[in-house]
């Protein structure tokens, strides 16, 4: 047994824990069924019974959370690879335990467990692009987001795309962990409401992207640094119409870097290359490189050579 707090801790489920496993997903179903890969599958004791059979030939076991005598929530290790030394870790938890930092220690004990006792080198933590809560816990436990699994796992509603998330054994535990890394879909919809803030002439919301300490500019031209002068920045507009247009989008969510060809036009038309930094959910570095063209467009100007 692994107390986490008074009254809370986890254990390993038995076979016996079928009727009680089975009954804790039927209480929240529907809230499992939308992120679990195994829950839709388990519609009855006997399911429930397996599930838990099936974990141990492949080296893996399943924790349950209790608060006193009722299970509300769980982590499961899928496997441990004999040889590798690798495992999958992934957590679930009562709708009505959220939002107290269960999930997270819960998981911090199983990634202990692993490490400390079962001598593993490598987790891995799988979970839904559009899932938020379980990306926050995997990146306030110090895993790395490393790729994603296209469609790669079948639930209520259609495929979903999977992020894979990894730490290894020699990996550094965050004293400060991040906030939530961006995902392709997250950046785009970042540069759009950036194009929107500027199209609007809300310098406030256009700034309001950007780190308090930014670093902003064209190398050859101008340099600037902090969400303030960055705002006053965008204010000298000459009483001009705003209009940004993002071509070619790069962007890779384990570095949380892009690049980003665009044309903007204000005073003039000006066609170039950004190359962007994020932290936190923030662009803490902007460096672009833009050429005035107002006689082409960007079709015209990127042929040009």
């Amino acid at each position: 047994m692994i107390a986490l707090e008074d009254g809370v801790f986890l254990r390993e489920l038995a076979p016996d824990d079928a009727p009680a496993l089975l009954a804790a997903v039927e209480r929240d179903r529907e809230h499992y069924d939308r992120w679990l890969r195994w829950t839709p599958r388990l519609r009855s004791v006997d399911d429930a019974r397996a599930l838990l059979a099936s974990l141990a030939p492949n080296g893996g076991f399943h924790l349950g959370l209790f608060r006193g005598d009722a299970l509300v929530g769980g982590v499961v290790c899928w496997n441990i690879h004999p040889h590798h030394r690798f495992s999958e870790v992934g957590y679930w938890l009562s709708a009505s335990e959220t939002g107290r930092g269960l999930a997270t220690r819960a998981t911090a004990a199983m990634i202990a467990l692993l490490f400390d006792s079962k001598d593993v080198h490598r987790i891995e933590m799988l979970t839904a692009e559009t899932n938020l809560r379980s990306r926050a816990v995997c990146e306030r436990l110090g895993f790395r987001l490393e790729s994603v699994r296209r469609g790669s796992h079948r639930f209520v509603g259609g495929f979903k795309d999977h992020l894979v998330y990894a730490r290894l054994v020699s990996d550094p535990a965050p004293s400060d962990p991040p906030r939530r890394l961006l995902v392709e879909p997250e950046f785009h919809a970042l540069l759009d409401g950036l194009a929107d803030a500027w199209r609007k002439r809300d310098y406030a919301r256009a700034a309001s992207f950007f780190a308090e300490d930014v670093s902003y500019g064209d190398p050859t031209r101008y340099r600037l640094h902090g969400r303030d002068a960055l705002r006053g920045f965008f204010e000298d507009d000459e009483d001009r119409e705003q209009k940004v247009e993002w071509h070619l989008v790069v962007w890779d969510a384990t570095r949380q870097v892009g690049a980003v060809e665009y044309t903007y036009e204000g005073t003039h038309r000006y066609h170039g290359t950004v190359l962007v930094h994020v932290r936190g959910g923030e662009i803490v570095s902007w460096r672009e490189y833009q050429h005035v063209d107002d006689a082409r467009d960007f079709a015209a100007w990127s042929a040009s050579g």
